[in-house]
């Protein structure tokens, strides 16, 4: 990869996070107008708004409105993904059926072939043909390899449809950081991540809010995903320690609301100017735990095919979840007498420059697609 000079780190004292969707909060009441005997109470904060200030002691007026949620912003820089790449297609977008080999890590640190017995053991259904045949440089992508065919099937073209509704304002992952000007080489600072909540197409690429879901309390200081061991090396982001991470999709456009990645990493190439930098050649990596992935795919697959609202249609696609599994969801491999119960996964990423300018209401709950 090639380095470009001047560029500048995103990535951490603020928090990288994950926000849910949401819209933006409404301003909190005024307070209650004040006795002479006593001041007024303070008015009921919005969501991410400040209450109303209480009247005086010697009956004050009432308070004013609080502010909106969106209001509320945190200093550093945050970068919004605005394309995906699930294992589907090229980075210009061209289907390609080789492309998931590019995408991931070596999580196991084995370059697995289908003649290797330190491997653990394949589902019913699965074949270590297909489980056990690694990308470039022993990449573990399973999810890539096995899960976004079947899912293509069904929808063609997962990733370039994903990729235009980040373009049009879709929930999408924020990766945050203080600014570290000029830096190519940095470590032990924090990456944090925030879920941006839906919004316009003309504003989803100048400013984003979090969503209030995946704060901690709700406070936007406090994301629930951080990775605090982050290095900058010859300008490319490496997040340390793996933790979880929630990637937010669209059901209607890939069967998933979101992807719970257990044990992720994320890396990517930082450049551009210092007002405005980009993240491209990122990569997602890690490990989905089938049966929570399978339980997701439930909620949510009619809204990709409504004939997976059928329980026989949607049991053999379930089958075929499960027949992808390669690895232990803990992470780890090499014992043949344990069946493999997790899916590694990698994804890769571009992001762009955008103001994290605070908090999303808490979202409604998602309408069941196959209701009737």
């Amino acid at each position: 990869m090639s380095v470009v000079r001047g560029l500048r780190l995103v990535a951490v004292l603020g928090l990288v996070g994950v926000a849910g969707c949401g819209s933006s909060g409404s301003g909190g009441g005024g307070g209650t107008a004040g006795t002479v005997a006593s001041g007024g109470t303070a008015g009921a904060g919005g969501a991410g708004g400040a209450g109303g200030a209480g009247g005086a002691a010697q009956g004050g007026s009432a308070g004013s409105a609080g502010s909106t949620g969106g209001a509320e912003s945190i200093s550093g820089d945050t970068f919004v993904v605005t394309r995906l790449l699930l294992g589907d297609s090229n980075g210009a977008l061209t289907p390609d059926a080789n492309a998931w080999k590019k995408l991931g890590m070596n999580l196991d640190g084995v370059a697995s072939t289908p003649a290797d017995a330190t491997h653990c053991a394949p589902q019913p259904g699965g074949s270590k043909g297909a489980i056990q045949s690694d990308g470039e440089k022993g990449i573990d992508n399973s999810w890539g390899a096995n899960v976004v065919p079947m899912l293509s099937a069904l929808k063609a073209g997962l990733s370039a449809s994903v990729t235009d509704g980040l373009t049009a304002g879709d929930s999408s992952l924020l990766i945050h950081t203080p600014s570290f000007g000029n830096y190519t080489n940095i470590s032990g600072f924090v990456t944090s991540l925030y879920v941006a909540a839906p919004t316009t197409e003309a504003l989803a690429k100048i400013q984003r809010l979090a969503t209030f879901e995946c704060l901690a309390n709700g406070d936007l200081a406090q994301p629930l995903t951080t990775f605090p061991l982050s290095a900058l090396k010859n300008s490319i982001l490496e997040t340390g320690s793996p933790t979880t991470l929630t990637l937010p999709l669209d059901p209607k456009r890939v069967g998933f609301s979101s992807l719970r990645i257990h044990h992720a990493r994320v890396s990517a190439w930082i450049h551009g100017s210092t007002v405005a930098p980009q993240a491209d050649s990122g990569i997602i990596a890690g490990v989905l735990d089938t049966e929570e992935l399978i339980a997701a795919f439930g909620q949510s697959a009619g809204a990709l095919d409504a004939t997976l609202c059928d329980s026989t249609a949607l049991a053999s696609v379930v089958q075929q979840l499960r027949a992808a599994s390669d690895i232990m969801k803990d992470g780890t491999n090499g014992d043949p007498s344990k069946t493999c119960d997790g899916i590694s996964v990698g994804i890769g990423f571009s992001a762009q420059s955008v103001k994290l300018t605070g908090r999303a209401a808490p979202a409604p709950a998602a309408p069941d697609p196959c209701a009737k």
